[in-house]
């Protein structure tokens, strides 16, 4: 069956994946936030971090409730940090672009869990400069059995891709004597069983580039002292999202100028 028949189809299947997308979004937010601080992601309920008083279930509805609320605590006025709001957005975005972007429902689960793991850790990064050991071994393992169970990358092309991330970052952290945390080496693991080597490589150093111009840019602007420490894993989400959008076509351009057929 083509969607492109049934256009009311296409509408409703975007609007639904967005909206699951966006609630997911506000619940992998509330798990990367709760983790850092040893907190159950069930128990006790959602509440105003600045006043604890429990929220309203029409408090909770990602992004309405933000707006209808000026993103701020009803009851103590603190602001609500803006972070949520734009985790939940680009959860229901990369919901939707998944969905139309893979040809697969293989790889479409295979890049949701992945999507769903980068902003978990990103959040976790931002609230506490960690990538829980919790999250990144157990999503290494899930991912490996991925590729092999829904043939979405060759058992080889997955081992090379989480050698090739592991290996690559854990070289930086031993020279740069700690600068470049482990936890990242570990999430690439994850990322290296559904890219494989090469686009591997390149999300690597897509990711370095953003950091680098942002990070410049943060300091040229005086929101960042020299030598102050910042999250990592937002970029590498940024080098990783390059890397879907048009990864296979800078990889594929630059083996043709090499002459080397990409295997």
């Amino acid at each position: 069956m083509s969607f492109a028949e049934y256009p009311q189809l296409v509408i409703f299947l975007s609007i639904y994946v967005f909206v699951v997308g966006i609630f997911g979004g506000s619940f992998l937010s509330v798990v990367g936030i709760r983790l850092p601080r040893g907190m159950s992601i069930v128990h006790p309920r959602s509440h105003c971090d600045a006043c604890g008083r429990p929220l309203a279930f029409y408090e909770l509805i990602p992004i309405f409730s933000y707006g209808v609320m000026r993103g701020a605590c009803r009851t103590c006025g603190v602001r609500i940090p803006a972070r949520y709001i734009i985790f939940e957005v680009l959860a229901g975005a990369l919901a939707l672009y998944t969905l139309w972007h893979e040809p697969t429902w293989s790889l479409r689960i295979s890049w949701w869990l992945l999507w769903s793991l980068l902003l978990v850790t990103s959040q976790t990064d931002l609230e506490a400069m960690i990538v829980p050991n919790v999250i990144s071994y157990p999503s290494a393992a899930l991912f490996l059995m991925i590729s092999v169970v829904l043939h979405t990358r060759t058992i080889s092309s997955a081992i090379m891709g989480m050698a090739v991330g592991f290996l690559l970052i854990a070289g930086i952290h031993i020279l740069s004597k700690g600068k470049m945390g482990l936890g990242d080496a570990k999430l690439y693991l994850s990322i290296g069983a559904v890219l494989g080597p090469y686009e591997t490589l390149f999300s690597l150093i897509a990711a370095s580039m953003l950091g680098t111009v942002i990070g410049y840019t943060l300091r040229y602007l005086g929101r960042l002292k020299p030598r102050q420490a910042i999250p990592f894993v937002p970029f590498i989400s940024g080098g990783v999202l390059l890397t879907s959008l048009i990864g296979k076509l800078v990889i594929n351009w630059y083996f043709h100028l090499l002459h080397v057929p990409l295997q």
